[in-house]
């Protein structure tokens, strides 16, 4: 959890925002303001003074300097004018990219940034909503192979795959449903265990939406149904479809949610205030863990209203 931060000018100025410290930052995080504020871009300044890795960047600097040796041991050897002025510039590039490093470091020093990891950057994950235009994979379209790897793609951080793997995850577990109370595989220990987490999953889904899933034979196809219907994605409302998204992403990216530091922009966007609402407090009552935290970017006032810690931009 970021406690504290300080957006130092060199940093702020060049994004075209103000310097200042944020502290007694609790556990969910509000950067509010009108559009146009710079809540986005503060936001995404956040995001990468959080993950800046001081031990990643003195690597870099130890690759540079272990290059100088090499270097002028050859431009005392070369007797070639032109390979000597390549070697040079070589030198000199090297000598400025390891100055700008340090000076990178120093200046990320200063952020005073102030966090409840200690021997690790928190990692950070990005809660985008998907593009107008995404699409959700048919399950029907695939061979077993490729639904496997679909289903496994969810586990990636990020609303994107959950939304991508929509249709073969929720098929993967109508599939689990239906495996589960087949006579020959009612005693198998796989067929037990995706039976309980085909049940946790629905959990969530009935808290986000209000129906569960189930499943259906077509012939001899296992089909995911959603509240007593075949579940067919382009039918559900673009709110729908999201929540149905958040309920992927709790449930199949817990482990990098876990201890997380998640930034989302404008989570209300084309979700009714009380859905994200839902979907936020289960994100961080069930899911973050002990030091997670959520940034977010708004100007919903609900959203202001259920936040903890809220800063204002302008």
């Amino acid at each position: 959890m970021i406690k504290q931060i300080y957006l130092v000018p060199e940093l702020a100025t060049k994004r075209g925002l103000t310097e200042g410290l944020l502290d007694r930052l609790g556990k969910v995080v509000i950067l509010a303001g009108p559009n146009g504020s710079g809540k986005s871009r503060y936001l995404k300044l956040i995001q990468s003074i959080s993950q800046y890795n001081t031990k990643d960047t003195a690597k870099r600097i130890a690759r540079q300097q272990s290059k100088l040796p090499y270097l002028n041991s050859e431009l005392g050897l070369t007797k070639n004018e032109a390979r000597q002025l390549e070697i040079q510039n070589d030198i000199s590039e090297s000598e400025s990219t390891i100055q700008e490093l340090k000076q990178e470091i120093e200046l990320y020093k200063r952020t005073i940034f102030s966090s409840s990891h200690t021997d690790t950057p928190p990692s950070a994950v990005v809660l985008d909503y998907p593009a107008a235009n995404s699409l959700a994979i048919n399950a029907r379209d695939m061979s077993p192979t490729r639904l496997k790897e679909s289903v496994g793609s969810t586990t990636t951080p990020g609303l994107q795959s959950a939304f991508s793997g929509m249709h073969t995850y929720c098929t993967h577990v109508a599939q689990s449903m239906y495996h589960a109370k087949h006579p020959l595989m009612t005693e198998s220990n796989k067929a037990i265990q995706n039976q309980q987490d085909a049940d946790t999953f629905n959990q969530i889904v009935q808290s986000l939406l209000g129906g569960k899933l189930g499943f259906t034979l077509e012939e001899t196809e296992v089909l995911p149904t959603f509240r007593g219907r075949p579940l067919v994605i382009h039918e559900l409302s673009t709110g729908e479809r999201l929540l149905l998204a958040w309920a992927i992403s709790l449930h199949r990216q817990q482990q990098a949610l876990s201890n997380a530091i998640v930034f989302i922009d404008e989570p209300e966007s084309h979700l009714h205030h009380d859905a994200c609402i839902r979907a936020l407090s289960k994100l961080r009552d069930e899911v973050l863990g002990p030091d997670g935290q959520i940034w977010l970017a708004t100007h919903s006032v609900p959203l202001l209203a259920w936040g903890a810690s809220m800063r204002f931009t302008s």
